[in-house]
């Protein structure tokens, strides 16, 4: 999408002022299960119990587990199991439905966290009874993910949709047409009885639900407050899949829902599902962008016949007004060069959905919660091959301008975009090795903690007091200094206060380094272990709420409002 079409489309974005939460209401909190984690879904269960609104939570197991029958009685949450799994997730939610009577149902998947302000902060939308649902903001809190660029970025809250849950989101907002994202969200239980719950058929049951809804003149919210957090997809063969399976869902909607012709919907609704089934197939583009130059420089046959002067007055200022206008427009929540990344990393998923389009049953896949080690090599087969096109092609540029065949000024040119090309797969491959080399490792938050350690052991030596460099679910690290002498292994006790709440945790000297060191928690109890785990979530959660652009969102805010005086724009 280029940078100028994108500003026309997001110029303006819906700013919800939060209402308060009536009194009174039933709520039903549904947390869908199939094959994570027992602590994952322990930690889940118990933000969802911190809810501050009275609500009953719900444990909906489509795994059948015992394990996870148990926790829920341990917990006093209330579960479910079915006994025939079809329909997938939305089957799992239409089985809670129909055995649940709250007015209102929040939908949570099993790794996603809630703040204990989630209903106090979005029940108050729903005083207009013409609202269905009221969507959040999907955030993730895993920044070692596969759709985060870099840990050593530890405060870049980006991720490789952070544009589409905090801009796009915002601007269909206006016109009626938020989607509902499948977790994060709200609905309204008489809005669903009306289209008969959840939709089943496709393998996207959150943009199927959401179309349905429109075509039955029910209305969305888009609240931009983060109120929950999640785990992004942690390899590139789960990127992959997940991208698929978004991108069969959404053409399967497109085909089941006749969408240029669906009745009900307003054409603003229409455009902005269209486009987001257009926005699925960018790996058309993205693969004859990879493949140009190195077809070009092969063949020898360019479709660029002009001086250099003349390419680089048009092209480039052209390229210089997209970028800048997408940067600026996005309100920092746009990575132009970063998304181009992992548009390539989705690109044979982003073509396979063409295909598929026709499908009725297709196999819903759950994302895996969990490092899929050393199964991601032929994911990044398709980088490899495009540098070793290019490569190929740039020694056939190269003998062509020593044959005088052809002129160093097109060359020239070409190895421009083969070196952009180069760059773009580097980063596939190198988002993938590091993904595999922290296997298994929680992310590091960067923190600013004032922490006291005891020792341990035989040796009478007073607490000594530090700051943190950051915390995660299982570690925190210090800043140590020559007054700090200690060794692996060694137990102590640290003491530290979190979002206002006191810890005193036992440990070990994990590693010792020059600057820091690093402790590792010995939990008295799995429930210790999972409350802790939501009070470090919960301080990334509130972190990520003050991720925000406020030069970029004061200057538009600023320009559109004196647009509106000026036209009488109401």
């Amino acid at each position: 999408m280029s940078g100028v079409f994108f500003a026309s489309m997001t110029l303006r974005l819906s700013h919800r002022h939060m209402k308060p939460a009536p009194p009174g209401l039933s709520v039903d909190v549904f947390i869908t299960t199939f094959n994570e984690p027992e602590a994952l879904v322990r930690c889940t269960l118990t933000a969802a119990l911190a809810i501050r609104y009275p609500h009953r939570t719900w444990l909906l197991d489509d795994g059948a587990r015992p394990e996870m029958q148990a926790l829920a009685k341990e917990l006093e949450c209330s579960y479910l199991a079915r006994r025939v799994n079809t329909d997938a997730k939305a089957g799992n939610l239409n089985y809670g439905l129909a055995n649940s009577h709250g007015d209102f149902v929040v939908v949570l998947d099993a790794d996603h966290i809630a703040l204990p302000e989630f209903l106090d902060n979005t029940l108050g939308h729903f005083a207009d009874s013409r609202v269905a649902f009221v969507q959040t903001p999907q955030e993730f809190y895993n920044f070692n993910s596969f759709e985060h660029m870099s840990v050593a970025r530890a405060t870049d809250s980006w991720s490789e949709h952070s544009l589409f849950h905090h801009v796009i989101q915002r601007q269909r907002d206006l016109v009626n047409a938020a989607m509902f994202s499948g977790t994060g969200a709200i609905l309204r239980r008489e809005a669903l009885n009306e289209i008969g719950g959840f939709a089943t058929g496709t393998v996207t049951e959150d943009m199927h639900t959401s179309v349905r809804l429109h075509a039955r003149g029910w209305h969305s919210m888009f609240h931009a407050q983060s109120l929950s957090a999640g785990l992004a997809t942690t390899d590139a063969r789960s990127f992959g899949r997940q991208r698929l399976r978004w991108g069969q869902g959404a053409m399967q909607v497109f085909v089941q829902e006749r969408m240029l012709a669906r009745e009900g919907l307003s054409r603003s609704q229409r455009i902005a599902y269209v486009s987001h089934v257009i926005g699925n197939l960018v790996g058309w583009k993205t693969m004859a962008m990879a493949f140009f130059p190195s077809v070009t420089m092969l063949t020898g046959i360019s479709p660029l016949h002009a001086d250099i002067a003349t390419y680089l007055a048009v092209v480039g200022t052209y390229f210089t007004i997209n970028v800048l206008v997408f940067e600026e427009i996005a309100r920092g929540h746009g990575r132009l060069f970063r998304s181009e990344i992992h548009n390539l990393a989705r690109c044979i998923p982003s073509i396979l959905i063409v295909f598929s389009a026709w499908r009725r049953n297709l196999p819903f896949r759950v994302t895996p919660k969990v490092p899929q080690q050393n199964k991601d090599a032929h994911q990044v087969f398709l980088p490899w091959f495009v540098i070793a096109a290019t490569c190929c092609g740039l020694v056939a540029a190269w003998w062509r301008v020593a044959t005088g065949a052809t002129s160093g000024a097109g060359a020239s040119l070409m190895l421009v975009w083969a070196a952009y090309v180069i760059w773009n797969a580097v980063g596939v491959i190198q988002i993938s090795r590091r993904c595999r080399v922290q296997t298994g490792i929680e992310p590091l938050f960067p923190a600013d903690l004032f922490v006291t350690l005891e020792f341990d052991d035989s040796q009478a030596r007073p607490p000594y007091h530090n700051k943190t460099i950051g915390i995660a679910i299982d570690r925190i690290v210090l800043r140590s200094d020559s007054c700090l002498i200690c060794s692996d292994e060694q137990p102590i006790t640290a003491s530290f206060t979190i979002n206002r709440r006191l810890w005193q945790l036992a440990g070990r000297i994990h590693k010792v380094s020059e600057g820091c060191v690093e402790i590792k928690w010995s939990f008295e109890s799995k429930q210790q272990a999972a409350e802790y785990a939501l009070e470090v979530i919960s301080r990334r959660i509130y972190a990520l709420q003050k991720f925000s652009r406020l030069d970029h969102e004061t200057r538009w805010s600023s320009l559109t409002a004196s647009m509106d005086n000026k036209f009488g724009i109401k």
